[in-house]
């Protein structure tokens, strides 16, 4: 790698884009077809939030180096970001056939089946990402939510478990801890809660959007919502 290049990277991954920009920029004038300036502009640029033209530069680099694993799988986030979930998938899916075990395009290629409804699949690149992720919480977290999906609830509840002790205030996380929990037929114990915070303070939510974290750390004036997703160590004891 050249120091132009090596000095344009530099700028990207510290969050400089405006000098990475114009350095890729400078590296076309020379060479319009540079296969790695493209891509990295492409990055650059979506990363300043245009997607259109990231999704171009990426497009263009791909069309001489079609098996670029790192350029599928930004393709396919930039595609998502555009709301061309089809595409999106696409992309990363050809990421995958390039390399079996690219445990990022197969960590995103899970989210964007998930979203879709095809929990199956989202279950098996979701696992094969783990082999790499084994604590990531997003990972863990989709595995989860996947695995609650497909109907296996003692599994899914497993991994979101694992994703909440990683990432204990990440509120996707305790929604979706809190539906699979609720798949298994954990419930509060209403009795149990009033003793602890008092009559009349204790609402039990059944739906999974809506709870208050700062129950757990022992909330304020008002009604407190509780909800299954608050299910640590220091609230067990008020499960049914």
């Amino acid at each position: 790698m050249s120091a132009t290049f090596e000095q344009a990277l530099g700028h990207l991954q510290s969050g400089r884009l405006r000098e990475a920009e114009a350095i890729y920029r400078e590296i076309l004038k020379a060479d319009p077809e540079n296969v790695d300036a493209l891509h990295l502009l492409g990055v650059a640029v979506f990363q300043a939030g245009r997607g259109d033209e990231a999704a171009g530069f990426i497009e263009r680099s791909l069309h001489q180096n079609p098996g670029n694993a790192d350029a599928l799988n930004n393709l396919g986030q930039v595609y998502e970001f555009l709301h061309r979930t089809d595409d999106a998938i696409d992309a990363y899916r050809k990421a995958v056939t390039a390399i079996p075990s690219f445990a990022p395009a197969l960590a995103n290629l899970g989210t964007a089946l998930l979203q879709k409804g095809e929990a199956e699949e989202a279950v098996d690149c979701f696992e094969g990402a783990l082999k790499d992720f084994a604590d990531d919480p997003d990972v863990l977290g989709g595995l989860g939510k996947a695995l609650a999906a497909v109907g296996r609830p003692d599994e899914a509840v497993a991994r979101l478990r694992q994703a909440r002790d990683i990432a204990p205030e990440d509120p996707a996380v305790l929604c979706n801890l809190g539906t699979a929990l609720q798949a298994k037929g954990v419930k509060w114990d209403r009795q149990k809660l009033r003793s602890r915070f008092g009559e009349g303070r204790i609402d039990v939510q059944g739906s999974p959007t809506r709870f208050f974290q700062h129950v757990e750390r022992g909330g304020g004036g008002g009604s407190v919502l509780v909800h299954p997703s608050i299910e640590t160590v220091s609230f067990s004891d008020f499960l049914d």
